[in-house]
C-alpha cells in the first residue's frame, strides 16, 4: 500500500474509498480519523441489520436472504468483525505510554486491512487446534488450593473437545453468526442468546414459581455432549449456505484439524476421530447460535407434551417444573424427543424431583420457596472461593484496563446473584480490594516514570 499524506482530518468517505482501492496507509490514519472510520462503519452495518430484520418481519423470505449475503459482503460488516475479534496483543493498554498505545494502534489497523479482503471469503478451510478440557462441574466456585482433577483421574466431570481458531477464522465465524441471527427464531423457554442472560432467569423463576401450586416437583434436565451430538446432516440442510462455508466454517468437517499432545494421546482416531470431525465445534464463535436454534427446533416439537410444565432452557441445561404425578410420563416424552430427533440424536441424563416446596439448585443457584416467595441464596463457601479467585486475578493483573475488566466481572457476577441476600457486602469487599489494587499500580506506574 502507497503511504497517503495528510494534513488535516480526513472524513469516513474518503478513508473508505482509500481502504477499497488498497491504497490507505495506516500510520498516515490519526487516532480521531479511525473513530470516525469505526463510526460509518456501524452506522452502515446497522442499516444493514435493519433491513434484514424488516425483510424477515415481513416474511419476504428472498429478500431477506439478499440482505443477509449483503451483510456477508460488506466491507464495514467484515472489518468490524475482525476488529471486534482482535487478539489481546492488540488491545490498548491504558498503562502503556501515548505513544506505544498509537503503536498498538497503527499496527492493529494494519492487520485489520491485511485480513479485510480473505475475510470475506467464507470457503476457505477453517484452522482449528483442538485441546481436550476436563468439564469441573464446580470449577468456578473451587478454592484455589484444592486438587484439580486430570484427564485421566476419575470423577464425574465430563471431557470437553475445545477448537481454537485464528483471528482471521474467527472473523468469519462472527461476519456469518451476525448475518444469521435475525433468522433464530427461539423458544419462548431459552434465555441464553435472547439478550436476558441468567439473572432474567432469576427474575423469571421468583416470578412464576410461586404461582405453582405443591404437588410440583422441579427436576434439571442436562443435554449429554450437546454440541458434538447435533447432526451436521442437520446443519447443511437448515442453513441456506454453500456446502464449503458450511463444512469449512461452520461444521468440523472439512476443516484443518491439528492437535495438542494431550489431545492426541485422549482421542484414539486423531483428527478423524467421532467427537472431532463432522462436528460443531465447541469454541467457535459461530456454534453457540447454531446450538441455540438446534434446541429450539427440538423444544418447538415438544410444546404439547410441556404444556403443564414450566420450561427454562439455559444453553443444553434445562430446568422442568411439573406435576409430580406426571413427572415421568415428562421425562419420557422428553427422552424419546431428544433421542429421536432429525437435530441429533442427543442423550439426558436427569436429576431427581425435588418438590418446589423444598430446596432445590439450578444454574449456580439454590432456591427455597419460603412464605410464598421464592428465595435464592448462595452458599457461604462458593461465594468465599469465587471472591478468592477474583482478588488472585487482581493480584496479578498488571495494567488498569485489565483491573477494569476485573471490576467488570465483579459487578456481572453481582448482577447474577442479586436476588442474594448477601450479594452486597460480598462486591463492597471486593471492590474495595479493588480501589486498593488500582491504587497500587498507579503508584507503581508512577515510581517506574521516575525512574525511567
Amino acid at each position: 500500500m502507497q503511504p497517503v499524506a495528510t494534513s488535516a482530518d480526513r472524513s469516513a468517505d474518503e478513508l473508505i474509498r482509500l481502504i477499497a482501492s488498497q491504497a490507505l496507509d495506516p500510520v498516515s490514519v490519526t487516532d480521531q480519523e479511525e473513530r470516525g472510520l469505526m463510526k460509518a462503519f456501524r452506522a452502515k452495518e446497522k442499516r444493514l441489520l435493519q433491513k434484514l430484520d424488516d425483510a424477515i418481519e415481513g416474511g419476504a423470505d428472498r429478500i431477506a436472504r439478499r440482505a443477509s449475503e449483503r451483510l456477508r459482503r460488506c466491507m464495514a460488516a467484515r472489518y468490524l468483525a475482525i476488529w471486534r475479534t482482535k487478539p489481546s496483543a492488540l488491545v490498548d493498554r491504558t498503562a502503556a505510554s501515548s505513544h506505544e498505545r498509537d503503536a498498538v494502534r497503527v499496527e492493529r489497523l494494519r492487520q485489520v486491512l491485511s485480513l479485510l479482503e480473505s475475510a470475506g471469503d467464507l470457503t476457505v478451510q477453517a484452522r482449528a487446534t483442538v485441546y481436550v478440557k476436563r468439564k469441573d462441574r464446580n470449577r468456578a466456585y473451587r478454592c484455589v488450593n484444592a486438587p484439580r482433577p486430570t484427564l485421566t483421574s476419575g470423577g464425574s466431570a465430563d471431557r470437553r473437545v475445545i477448537f481454537k481458531f485464528d483471528w482471521i477464522d474467527r472473523a468469519r465465524q462472527r461476519l456469518i453468526a451476525r448475518s444469521l441471527h435475525p433468522f433464530a427464531n427461539y423458544h419462548p423457554s431459552q434465555f441464553m442468546l435472547r439478550g436476558r442472560g441468567r439473572s432474567a432467569v432469576c427474575e423469571y423463576l421468583r416470578q412464576e414459581v410461586p404461582t405453582l401450586s405443591a404437588d410440583h416437583v422441579f427436576v434439571q434436565v442436562d443435554v449429554r455432549n450437546f454440541f458434538g451430538s447435533i447432526s451436521p446432516s442437520w446443519i447443511e440442510g437448515r442453513f441456506r449456505l454453500s456446502e464449503a462455508t458450511i463444512r469449512r466454517q461452520m461444521h468440523s468437517g472439512e476443516m484443518l484439524i491439528l492437535m495438542d499432545g494431550k489431545a492426541r494421546a485422549y482421542l484414539q482416531g486423531g483428527e478423524n476421530d467421532e467427537r472431532v470431525r463432522r462436528v460443531l465445534p465447541q469454541g467457535s464463535a459461530l456454534s453457540p447460535l447454531i446450538a441455540e436454534m438446534a434446541m429450539a427446533e427440538v423444544l418447538r416439537g415438544l410444546t404439547d407434551h410441556l404444556a403443564c410444565a414450566l420450561v427454562v432452557t439455559y444453553s443444553d441445561n434445562m430446568g422442568v417444573f411439573m406435576p409430580a404425578a406426571q413427572a415421568a410420563a415428562i421425562e419420557d416424552h422428553l427422552r424419546n424427543a431428544f433421542g429421536a430427533s432429525g437435530v441429533g440424536p442427543f442423550e439426558l441424563t436427569f436429576s431427581k424431583p425435588r418438590p418446589v416446596t423444598g430446596e432445590f439448585s439450578f444454574l449456580g443457584h439454590l432456591w427455597r420457596l419460603d412464605a410464598g416467595e421464592l428465595r435464592t441464596f448462595i452458599h457461604e463457601s462458593v461465594a468465599e472461593a469465587r471472591a478468592i479467585v477474583l482478588r488472585e486475578q487482581m493480584l496479578g493483573c498488571s495494567t488498569r484496563k485489565g483491573l477494569r475488566n476485573l471490576r467488570g466481572r465483579i459487578l456481572a457476577q453481582a448482577n447474577e446473584w442479586k436476588f442474594w441476600s448477601g450479594v452486597h457486602e460480598w462486591t463492597s469487599q471486593l471492590l474495595d480490594f479493588w480501589s486498593g489494587a488500582y491504587e497500587s499500580l498507579e503508584t507503581h506506574e508512577h515510581f517506574d516514570r521516575l525512574a525511567a
